[in-house]
């Protein structure tokens, strides 16, 4: 593929945090027992469908950029700083308001690397932290070695989990790496020929099917009360071939498109991990979908799909000016003053792995 920075990828990264949203809109919502199968519990399912599609796509576009890339430390000091400001602010805030009750044992569960931590960041943090490792596998073996490599880590992490009807003991950093891979092996190897207009034909049959083993599953569910694998949405974790084809047939469709970057795409782009930390924090999860917006109560409503991405958007957009604001309020004076030493952090870390 181009080497040049690809503002279809930025695209992609936008759409991965809405998908997102949409999937914590279906996965946290206050929802009634879903009993029998109607429209708005398929359009719940199909929401909720697409989380596990969009982390492996964000994860694939951040290997796709870093594969070439020596360690950033100012890069590694901004998300750190992104995730305790929110993981402190959010949960002092809401306590300040009376939504829960500050307790300072619960309060520091929230802090990274504990129980109430972003899984996603901790696990992105570790990546990033790893990724010159993960580099150097990559320049010094062979593309066909690169290609066992992840062919042997996939027939652990998603083959056998078929075959058992089992999850496998795969971790989160585990598949990150793979993923890491993956989009490593598509930066230094793939290039596609084939038509933009057959590449949206595939994605969309796989998002078909994705959806389609959802809504197959639950129907046996609930006529037959067997529940093969862990439930409906065995076949849809991040490590499952549907899943993984899906996201990699997506980022090479985006990385297809011939889109100069403008000051919108950068602004979005920018601001997506701000969504994921504002929307998702751990206190405010319960608090955002079952109290603030009672997203259940609209459940039987007939306009229950314009309902459902109003709010989507809402939260969407909402949460992506406030990441803004606070970085341009906030972060970037602080990490002005904080210039020299990040800078001396770096130049003793490049030292360090050059000698």
């Amino acid at each position: 593929m181009k080497n040049e920075r690809l503002a279809g990828l930025d695209i992609l990264k936008i759409v991965s945090m809405f998908l997102i949203v949409m999937s914590h809109f279906a996965v946290h919502g206050n929802w009634p027992p879903m009993d029998t199968i109607t429209l708005n519990s398929g359009l719940i399912s199909l929401f909720g469908s697409f989380g596990n599609l969009a982390v492996n796509c964000y994860v694939l576009i951040t290997a796709y950029f870093m594969v070439d890339k020596n360690l950033n430390v100012e890069r590694i000091a901004r998300i750190l700083f992104k995730v305790l400001f929110y993981s402190v602010g959010i949960y002092i805030l809401l306590s300040l308001l009376g939504f829960v009750t500050f307790d300072i044992k619960t309060f520091l569960l929230y802090l990274p690397f504990r129980e109430k931590s972003y899984w996603f960041m901790d696990t992105y943090i570790l990546l990033i932290l790893f990724s010159p490792l993960l580099n150097i596998i990559m320049n010094k073996i062979t593309k066909i070695q690169l290609r066992y490599l992840i062919f042997v880590s996939l027939f652990f992490s998603s083959v056998l989990s078929l075959v058992y009807l089992v999850d496998t003991v795969v971790s989160y950093f585990f598949w990150f790496i793979v993923l890491y891979f993956i989009g490593g092996y598509l930066r230094k190897y793939y290039n596609s020929s084939m038509k933009i207009s057959k590449r949206w034909i595939i994605v969309i049959l796989l998002m078909f099917a994705m959806f389609s083993t959802i809504i197959i599953l639950r129907v046996i569910e609930l006529n037959t009360g067997v529940i093969i694998g862990s439930g409906s949405y065995y076949f849809i974790g991040k490590n499952r071939l549907l899943v993984l084809v899906t996201s990699i047939q997506m980022f090479v469709l985006f990385s297809c498109f011939k889109v100069r970057s403008n000051k919108i795409i950068q602004f979005m782009s920018e601001n997506t991990l701000g969504v994921y930390l504002i929307h998702d924090n751990g206190a405010l999860r319960y608090i955002l979908w079952h109290v603030l917006l009672n997203v259940g109560n609209y459940f039987y409503s007939r306009g229950f799909i314009v309902y459902a991405l109003l709010i989507i958007i809402g939260v969407f957009l909402t949460s992506m000016l406030v990441s803004y604001l606070i970085t341009l309020c906030i972060e970037n004076p602080l990490f002005y003053l904080l210039k020299k030493p990040v800078l001396r952090l770096q130049e003793k870390y490049d030292k360090l792995w050059n000698s």
